[in-house]
């Protein structure tokens, strides 16, 4: 995880440090080379100089480096092997107006609905979760075994869940993966026709693969647009008012499962309900393995070491010169 956004505008108060210290030192220097203080002339004065100067560098480094450790700034990640303590399967689900285009006779939606619904079947004994979304993820259904609750939870699905506009398939993933504790083995299902409007969906998908869940985008549609229509099945206009038709965002969903080392297929393909249903009874079978995942190396110990190291060099290089008065010994 990189340093904090805010990070640079700390980074940026040093600016009127820097322009002060430089301010100061040409000061000195003038005074020095004016001959002002017999004690800091000739080669005394120039190494003083020389401290002050490299003790201001190092007063800046120190800052730089405090407000980094303060950010939760992270040195890259590393792999982790960690016994699956839990395992489940998180079904994200598109319900936007999208979704309700018709091929064949039947609406997206209700073919993904019917999919859903079979899987679950197939591996009844696994913990099921749902969050469908539209322009915001609603978990219709946290992590169970009971078969009656998620049926009840997919009846829910649709369109009129929520208000919002547009579809944010990387908040419903994050929010969906979020429900996982550290130790559960999670197999992540998405079902939509890929029309994102979130922007996020490839970093929440490679996000939580880097968490140690797996991921299996389902696309629902064909690829030729289709009209899109609202719950009422009045159609949707576009931003120039003309009747709106979307096909299935096939390069964007695998697109995603590229990046998350995940799989994708299209719904209409017969193949795709063995292969899912293998995963599912995998997952299911996953407590008591060992899995490796990616987390993210702390580097906030070291840079507040580094940032008290800085900071003592400067104090000790910003030390006034030792004056030593002529005809005096110790």
């Amino acid at each position: 995880m990189p340093a904090h956004p805010g990070t640079l505008w700390l980074l940026l108060a040093l600016v009127p440090y820097a322009l002060l210290s430089a301010s100061f030192l040409a000061r000195l220097r003038a005074w020095v080379s004016g001959g002002a203080d017999a004690g800091l002339a000739g080669r005394t004065g120039s190494r003083y100089l020389a401290r002050r100067a490299a003790g201001a560098l190092a007063g800046a480094l120190a800052w730089a480096l405090a407000v980094m450790a303060a950010s939760g700034f992270s040195a890259g990640s590393r792999h982790v092997s960690r016994r699956a303590d839990d395992s489940g399967i998180a079904v994200v689900l598109d319900v936007s107006n999208s979704m309700l285009s018709a091929e064949s006779g039947t609406s997206r939606l209700d073919r993904s609905l019917d999919f859903i619904r079979a899987l679950r079947a197939a591996s009844p004994e696994a913990r099921w979760s749902l969050v469908a979304f539209k322009g915001v993820p609603v978990t219709l259904c946290p992590a169970t075994r009971d078969g009656e609750a998620f049926d009840e939870a997919l009846s829910w699905a649709g369109p009129g869940l929520t208000d919002s506009p547009g579809s944010d398939y990387g908040a419903a993933m994050e929010l969906a993966a979020r429900g996982a504790g550290p130790g559960t083995e999670l197999l992540l299902v998405v079902l939509g026709d890929g029309n994102d409007t979130g922007g996020q969906a490839r970093l929440q998908a490679a996000r939580a693969a880097g968490n140690g869940a797996t991921l299996a985008f389902i696309g629902a549609g064909g690829t030729e647009p289709s009209p899109v229509v609202d719950a009422s099945g009045s159609p949707v206009l576009d931003a120039k008012g003309r009747p709106l038709s979307l096909p299935l965002a096939e390069e964007a969903m695998d697109g995603w499962a590229r990046a998350a080392g995940g799989s994708y297929r299209r719904l209409d393909d017969p193949r795709t309900f063995s292969a899912l249903a293998s995963l599912a009874r995998e997952t299911a079978s996953a407590p008591g393995r060992w899995r490796s995942i990616l987390v993210p190396v702390d580097a906030t110990p070291l840079l507040a070491a580094l940032s008290l190291c800085a900071l003592g060099a400067a104090v000790v290089l910003s030390r006034p010169p030792v004056r030593r008065v002529a005809g005096r010994r110790p």
